[in-house]
């Protein structure tokens, strides 16, 4: 079952009175994009993720949280990219084995020589998710070099256990992030 309160004017407080019924439901795809959620509501989402364990339904089902166009990284910055590392951490944390994030405008603004960004990419990478969505996010050519190793780091390590037959989805990332590379010298 999913629900799509996308462009619904949520702020943080909505956001999180979801977060509690995610909790307590078995919702597998939450849409939220294009609202007012801030760090404190992605904490709240990251609480619910970490609350379901083991409720998630069958094997190999597949979960879905789309943020995308919400100010999560607003000011001061490192608050929202905690935040972020934090659902983060508790999606890959989670029984399903297929996860998607929606990241897509949410104001991550860093380059690949940041402490803070090096490490939420390199989680990001490291969280076996079969979909993250990260446009219109200002990532430079460090960043994107950044993602594309840590990547291949854990291509290299094994092979993904959620991969859908025939796709190969790292080296897909891979790949685009290389051309992004490729683009700006």
């Amino acid at each position: 079952m999913g629900l799509s309160l996308a462009h619904c004017g949520l702020s943080t407080a909505g956001c999180v009175a979801v977060a509690r019924a995610f909790l307590e439901t078995r919702l597998a795809s939450l849409d939220l994009s294009g609202n007012d959620v801030r760090a404190e509501g992605v904490v709240a989402l990251a609480a619910a993720v970490r609350g379901r364990r083991g409720a998630w339904g069958p094997p190999g089902s597949r979960v879905e949280l789309q943020l995308a166009e919400n100010p999560l990284v607003g000011s001061p910055p490192h608050v929202g990219v905690a935040a972020v590392a934090e659902l983060l951490a508790a999606l890959a944390e989670a029984a399903p084995r297929r996860k998607a994030l929606g990241l897509a405008a949410v104001g991550l603004r860093f380059g690949g020589d940041s402490a803070p960004g090096r490490a939420l990419l390199d989680q990001l990478a490291r969280s076996r998710f079969v979909h993250v969505d990260l446009r219109h996010n200002r990532l430079d050519d460090a960043a994107a070099r950044a993602l594309a190793a840590a990547l291949s780091a854990r291509t290299a390590r094994e092979p993904p256990a959620d991969a859908e037959p025939g796709v190969d989805a790292d080296a897909a990332l891979a790949a685009a992030i290389g051309a992004l590379d490729d683009r700006h010298p």
